[in-house]
């Protein structure tokens, strides 16, 4: 009896060991930060405001995939004029939802 007991413990142990490794695999943890900003200021070159993207609200309706494998996404993590209307406004667009024309609910 005790054996047995002895044994799937063990077992169990193993098979939360193994799914705690998988979970937090370093290839995992590079393709999805655990923490990411709520809130992204987008500093304008241009002489507007920041632009205030509200990440979390975007993360909660999206997947990381969407954004950040898109075309128009800065690889070099430089955002300029182009590139966040190029991405923000595109996508907003087409989906006929979200600001599409410059106001104060981009630029605050």
């Amino acid at each position: 009896m005790k054996h047995s007991t002895l044994l799937l413990a063990c077992i169990l142990l193993l098979q939360n060991t193994a799914a705690h490794c998988a979970e937090n695999s370093p290839a995992k943890k590079a393709d999805h930060p655990p923490v990411a900003p709520s809130v992204i200021i987008l500093k304008s070159e241009s002489g507007k405001r920041p632009a205030v993207f509200p990440h979390a609200k975007h993360q909660a309706k999206h997947d990381c995939d969407t954004c950040h494998k898109n075309e128009n996404f800065p690889t070099d993590k430089k955002w300029d004029l182009k590139t966040g209307h190029a991405l923000c406004m595109g996508c907003h667009k087409a989906k006929n939802e979200g600001p599409t024309k410059c106001s104060n609910a981009c630029h605050q």
